[in-house]
């Protein structure tokens, strides 16, 4: 077991292990606080584009669908006559500059989450760990909104509208000794919450994630997952939580083996077993495109965002971007 997940094993308890690590946890919270001060007064400086920037953030450590829900969002502003760019991080990207993503682009440099974002929404994507400098690189484009996959944390660049997605909080606790980035009192300050599950917060909307297609990598066929129902499956996931796609399989009547890399995971052909039939997820898809085979099927997740929160975004940023 890697140091990462020996660590994690502890974020859903209070253990002997978490109790040794709150010095470290009080430590981070300080230094926390000392740099939210000090971009709050300028010391550090904070770049304000000309276009507003809507941040899809979490509070805590992996994955809680940022992507997917950037992914959605993205759509339905299109859907009602936006324009919008898209900055990510692409983490375990190695660019060294803000770059635009494109078709023929190279995940170990721009990312994975990145490319499946270009992907989807056909629109003008730009990487960086500096997530400003992105910003900037899409200004020369023709948008007229960007969306941040992730950055809640990135007080480096101005946010006209936050969207936070609550995720598993687990013991509650302060990284290291729990999952959190920051404590849940920075759910008061966020402009929206999103949430799989009903919350008493007035500014809280309830979306959901699904499963779709599958479609295969190499002939780029799509079927039903129904399909595979009564067949030979093993399922290849290097996400943040494997077990969610393992999961959802099990709700279409597939029972696959199953198989987990670490998030991010860069595959390669020796990694895939021998199987009549591999399904994996879309993020993983983008890293195996270059040597699949004909029995290799990427597996469609996306959510559905309702359509008041989509109405109240959309005032909201107006509303803002007067001022």
């Amino acid at each position: 077991m890697s140091f990462y997940r020996a660590l994690t094993s502890h974020w859903q308890r209070v253990s002997v292990i978490t109790v040794l690590l709150l010095p470290l946890s009080l430590v981070y919270a300080l230094v926390t606080e000392i740099r939210r001060w000090a971009y709050r007064v300028r010391v550090f400086s904070v770049y304000q584009s000309k276009l507003p920037v809507v941040v899809v953030g979490n509070l805590t450590v992996g994955g809680t669908g940022k992507t997917p829900v950037v992914i959605a969002l993205a759509k339905a502003l299109k859907r009602q006559g936006w324009r919008p760019g898209i900055v990510s991080r692409g983490y375990k990207g190695n660019a060294p500059r803000p770059v635009l993503v494109t078709a023929d682009a190279d995940p170990s440099e721009v990312g994975d989450e990145s490319m499946l974002l270009a992907q989807q929404t056909e629109s003008p994507v730009a990487v960086y760990r500096k997530r400003s400098a992105a910003v900037k690189l899409l200004e020369g484009q023709s948008d007229d909104i960007v969306l941040s996959d992730d950055g809640l944390q990135h007080l480096g660049l101005f946010r006209t509208v936050e969207i936070a997605l609550l995720g598993d909080f687990g013991n509650g606790l302060l990284l290291p000794a729990g999952p959190l980035r920051e404590s849940r009192r920075r759910l008061e300050t966020v402009d929206f919450i999103l949430s799989t599950s009903e919350q008493s917060s007035p500014k809280s909307y309830l979306f959901h994630a699904k499963i779709g297609l599958a479609r295969n990598l190499v002939t780029g066929e799509k079927r039903a997952l129904q399909a595979f129902a009564d067949q030979e499956v093993t399922a290849v996931a290097g996400i943040a939580h494997p077990r969610r796609f393992f999961d959802a399989l099990g709700k279409m009547n597939i029972q696959p083996k199953e198989i987990e890399f670490p998030d991010h995971h860069r595959f390669s052909p020796d990694d895939i077993p021998h199987a009549p039939v591999i399904l994996m997820t879309e993020k993983d898809a983008i890293k195996c495109q270059g040597f699949a085979q004909d029995h290799w099927w990427a597996v469609e997740y996306g959510c559905e965002l309702p359509e008041r929160f989509i109405t109240d975004l959309q005032r909201a940023i107006k509303a803002k971007s007067i001022h």
